[in-house]
């Protein structure tokens, strides 16, 4: 597989670390000649300056061989004038552009397509649906989901007291009596594919792909239970928290607090928000965890544009 990757800023290097990982074909286009440098001397890719609107750096990535076209400048018209280029070389080819505002996207979520791009992301709305899935699963500290799909994987650490101690897969799948599959054990390191017959010893780590519908029994019967926030609190007016609280029903506002310093946004979220609770104040101020009782609260996300005010909250 070929992918073409406009922009070079930190999701288009993520993304192009991935797929090489994965030994796809890729190609990096970016008008800075400085990060394209650094990006060329880092990752085994080829990397082209240039602006991803011109048709002629386009043609010199051979967009038109790719599979897929990727656009994620920190530009929504770039993105979206790009991979209309792009449709309009080779139409076989997929184009995904990254678009944040919400002139473009609409303020109640994503349409299907712009300009016959197939798929459109907003960054911020993808974080805030991934935050409210595992809030919404429950907490767990190593979970993974399917696309387009109700099947969850967990890892579960076995305990000697754990159900699935000393017993083999198929008595496991019996004494549980809820539908599951033990994918893979991770023993001392090494990964195990189980047979029915292969023993789950203490401190095997067992990955379970489990329906979601199915996950309360299965944890109750082997003695963990998920852990579901009842009061948040939120830290920072940005995009994602709105696209997060937009993903809670309006009545389950009154069990969230948001923290803000900024006047104008705090009067932003109260009218966008009736039911939620805003507080202006400095999230490093310690004396607010008092003032506001927000030790009270099971979960704090903190959602601001500062990477290390968030790891600092």
């Amino acid at each position: 597989m070929k992918v073409v990757i406009l922009g070079a800023g930190k999701r288009g290097t993520l993304l192009a670390r991935h797929l090489i990982q994965e030994k796809r074909d890729v190609v990096i286009i970016d008008n800075d000649p400085k990060r394209a440098a650094e990006v060329q001397g880092k990752m085994d890719c080829m990397v082209i300056v240039g602006s991803g609107t011109d048709p002629a750096k386009l043609r010199e990535a051979e967009v038109e061989k790719a599979d897929l076209f990727v656009a994620v400048t920190d530009s929504d018209e770039i993105n979206l004038v790009a991979c209309g280029i792009v449709e309009n070389i080779k139409s076989a080819v997929t184009t995904v552009a990254a678009i944040r505002n919400l002139t473009y996207t609409g303020k109640d979520g994503l349409p299907a397509t712009i300009l016959g791009i197939n798929y459109i992301v907003n960054p911020e709305a993808e974080a805030a649906r991934s935050i409210h899935a595992i809030i919404d699963r429950g907490i767990f500290s190593d979970v993974i989901t399917f696309e387009r799909s109700n099947l969850v994987l967990y890892n579960i650490y076995i305990t000697p007291k754990s159900r699935f101690a000393n017993q083999n897969i198929a008595n496991c799948r019996t004494t549980i009596g809820t539908e599951f599959v033990i994918a893979a054990i991770n023993r001392e390191d090494e990964g195990i594919v189980p047979s029915g017959n292969t023993i789950v010893f203490p401190g095997d780590t067992l990955s379970v792909v489990a329906s979601d519908n199915d996950k309360e029994a299965l944890f109750k019967l082997i003695g963990q239970h998920r852990i579901k926030p009842k009061k948040i609190v939120i830290v920072g007016g940005s995009k994602i928290a709105r696209f997060l609280l937009r993903s809670f029903e309006p009545s389950q506002h009154r069990s969230i607090v948001l923290v803000e310093q900024d006047p104008v946004v705090c009067e932003q979220f109260a009218s966008l928000f009736p039911n939620l609770l805003v507080v202006r104040s400095d999230i490093t101020d310690e004396t607010i965890f008092e003032d506001e009782r927000l030790t009270t609260y099971d979960l704090l996300i903190s959602l601001t544009d500062n990477d290390e005010l968030n790891i600092i909250t």
